[in-house]
């Protein structure tokens, strides 16, 4: 884990408890502020809405070289084999499938 990644978490926890203490004290105000996002925040949460969905098409299209792209900027990109992508459009397939059957 970088110190990025845990300053990121020490972060995280922080805010959930200053929500936890304002739903304790039924501090409207308090949970607000809380859980609205800065633009910083905001701008990580579109981009990882982004590469979310980048990485589902790369999957949908059975495109590694997308994948790989898709997650050149998270840490997915350290473990992720080919042999895991191949899986998890297998496993993507096998979902399609099954909701097919039930429908």
């Amino acid at each position: 884990m970088t110190e990025e990644q845990f300053a990121k978490i020490v972060t995280m926890e922080q805010k959930r408890q200053t929500i936890e203490t304002a739903i304790e004290n039924n501090d409207y105000s308090a949970y607000v502020t809380a859980t609205t996002p800065s633009r910083e925040e905001f701008d990580a949460i579109v981009a990882q809405h982004s590469t979310h969905k980048a990485i589902e098409a790369a999957i949908d299209a059975k495109d590694y070289a997308a994948f790989q792209t898709a997650i050149k900027d998270t840490p997915m990109t350290e473990t992720m084999t080919e042999t895991q992508f191949n899986a998890m459009v297998e496993k993507r397939a096998e979902k399609a499938e099954k909701a097919a059957a039930n429908q």
